[in-house]
């Protein structure tokens, strides 16, 4: 996996137009991730997901922590494209 890319766990999700996801990614506290994937919903509580933090590059782009609908995101969950796999 790149560097600063982490697998977390999902702890919670504000179901929504965009989703605020709670995310343990093995530090002190949870980190929040917006996101607005359609796979991200309730059911997706205690799931393992892949998260670029922050510093990180997705396809060439600074992960930063910035503002997203009114809520800070903290990072940045990758989906199977966005981590180079196929299949």
């Amino acid at each position: 996996m790149p560097e600063g890319y982490l697998v977390g766990k999902v702890l919670s999700v504000e179901d929504g137009k965009l989703k605020v996801c709670s995310i343990d990614i093995g530090g002190e506290s949870p980190i929040t991730v917006v996101t607005n994937a359609s796979n991200i919903a309730e059911r997706t509580v205690g799931k393992l997901v892949c998260v670029a933090t922050v510093g990180s590059e997705v396809d060439g782009v600074k992960v930063t922590r910035r503002a997203v609908g009114g809520t800070t995101s903290e990072g940045m969950l990758c989906d199977s494209p966005m981590l180079g796999w196929s299949g």
